[in-house]
């Protein structure tokens, strides 16, 4: 999983090199978080991802947010300044 904060809503174009890629677009809010997935077949203007799931952040969603994480997945998060708590709780330990 790699993480990548978003630092401003503008979405930019970034090319990897690897087999398949799944992001998810993460929104903070107070008590809950909501994910967009996309991949790299999405077309870049699309308004809405493949996907749209929130999550609480409690442990059960949280638990429920991590099985839906791959090896190939990169997390982007909205830059606010709970962006370093939550990137804690999901940064794989090393």
């Amino acid at each position: 999983m790699v993480i990548i904060p978003v630092f401003n809503r503008t979405v930019k174009t970034f090319i990897f090199m690897e087999d398949f890629m799944e992001f998810i677009g993460i929104d903070l809010h107070t008590n809950k978080f909501t994910c967009s997935w996309r991949d790299e077949h999405s077309p870049p203007d699309a308004k809405k991802g493949k996907r749209t799931e929130t999550f609480a952040l409690n442990s059960h969603g949280m638990a429920a947010f991590y099985r839906t994480l791959t090896p190939d997945t990169y997390v982007l998060i909205e830059a606010t300044i709970t962006m370093f708590s939550f990137v804690w709780l999901i940064q794989p330990d090393s």
